[in-house]
């Protein structure tokens, strides 16, 4: 390995720490950058999803659920992350085959599904207009939002509804996503885990919160010299397969809060066909001018099979002069390591942004993108005409 391209910091994530920060951060351009005090949600991640937690395995909306066996998460951005990673997480636990519906078009349903339709703001038009038929399904039927037209369209169908509050970004709500849902298959006997496992690994995420603190030495603080790796490059995000979910938070963190491109992907899977493009590049490849740098997320629970790939994979990119780091985490559990694995992320592409100036919190785009669908939808003739087979505007 040659280290003056293979540029490497591994965040190996304590279990436990005795260190103290300020109740304000030292960073002098950060307020400017974050109005909104963005860092603040970060910080109280633990607690929103110990809060999380204690309200989904309270909720008494669907104790007539018994004999759940199937979970479908109808969402879309940060409501949909959510239950991705509660849905690799309860699959690593129990039977209970769970899936993502970043759509309104809704798979078949039967007696022992469940079907949670999630939206922060209760306002998501795939979500809304899926409510309708989602009702007809058979199958129990939640709700998950902080209110708004969801939460009363929910009521008139007789649809019971999770709600919770909460000030912030959608994708700032991950522990509500993630925790509430878990708290919820556990009341009803879909996931098996105890209140002090889940405080242990929330325990081990808060440990971790600490490290990424915005008052912490920029110099030691590992999410903040990966960002400053990163300032100049397209990240690749590739993940153990038990950690897909973070590799996928991790993708569209840098782009909502960064503004940055960024792909993920998984390993084994990666193996069998992204190796192809690192490995042409050839031998002694000068890195610079080269536009990725491959982000490497490690569960060092795994067995060694899973760290041969991670190891193998690294050997190639150094040898095709690929930057890479390698994000080596660990944890009492795959809750605790699969949150800390997202924290992570969180914290790089909230320093990406800061460092440059850039304010994390507002995404313009998007709101703009959601208008122009329904500006667009609106002016649509009922019935679709097929338009020719490509279409497309180059510069060339």
């Amino acid at each position: 390995m040659s280290s003056d391209f293979a540029r490497s910091t591994v965040l190996d994530a304590p279990v436990g720490t005795g260190a103290v920060v300020d109740d304000e951060p030292r960073l002098p351009a950060l307020e400017q950058a974050d109005p909104s005090g963005l860092w603040r949600r970060l910080v109280e991640f633990p607690q929103q999803a110990a809060h999380a937690w204690q309200m989904g395995t309270r909720w008494t909306g669907i104790d007539h659920a018994t004999d759940v066996r199937r979970v479908i998460v109808v969402g879309m951005g940060g409501s949909a992350i959510g239950g991705q990673l509660a849905g690799q997480i309860v699959q690593h636990r129990a039977p209970v085959a769970v899936q993502v519906v970043r759509d309104s078009d809704i798979p078949a349903t039967d007696e022992h599904t469940l079907i949670v339709v999630a939206s922060f703001s209760g306002e998501t038009e795939e979500v809304l207009s899926a409510l309708p038929r989602i009702a007809t399904q058979p199958g129990a039927k939640m709700v998950i939002t902080r209110g708004g037209t969801l939460g009363r369209e929910a009521a008139a169908l007789d649809i019971p509804a999770l709600i919770y509050s909460y000030e912030g970004e959608p994708r700032s709500a991950l522990g509500y996503g993630a925790l509430l849902l878990l708290g919820v298959l556990r009341r009803v006997g879909a996931f098996p885990a105890t209140d002090a496992e889940v405080e242990r690994a929330l325990a081990e995420v808060g440990a971790s919160c600490l490290r990424y603190h915005p008052d912490a030495d920029p110099e030691t603080n590992p999410t903040h010299s990966l960002a400053r790796q990163l300032r100049d490059r397209i990240p690749v995000v590739m993940a153990d397969a038990s950690l897909e979910a973070a590799a996928a938070r991790w993708q569209t963190q840098l782009n909502e809060n960064s503004k940055r491109w960024a792909f993920p992907g998984t390993l084994p899977e990666a193996l069998h066909n992204l190796v192809e493009a690192v490995g042409a590049r050839g031998a002694g490849s000068d890195v610079d001018g080269y536009p990725f740098h491959v982000v490497l997320l490690e569960d060092q629970t795994r067995p060694n099979r899973a760290r041969a790939r991670i190891d193998a994979l690294q050997e190639l990119l150094s040898d095709s002069g690929i930057e890479w780091t390698r994000v080596a985490l660990r944890g009492s559990s795959h809750l605790s390591i699969l949150l800390q694995a997202c924290l992570a992320g969180d914290w790089v592409s909230y320093y990406l942004a800061v460092d440059e100036g850039i304010n994390p919190s507002p995404v313009p785009f998007i709101t703009d993108m959601k208008q122009r669908v329904a500006q667009m939808g609106a002016g649509y003739p009922s019935e679709r005409r097929l338009s020719s087979l490509l279409s497309s505007r180059s510069t060339r």
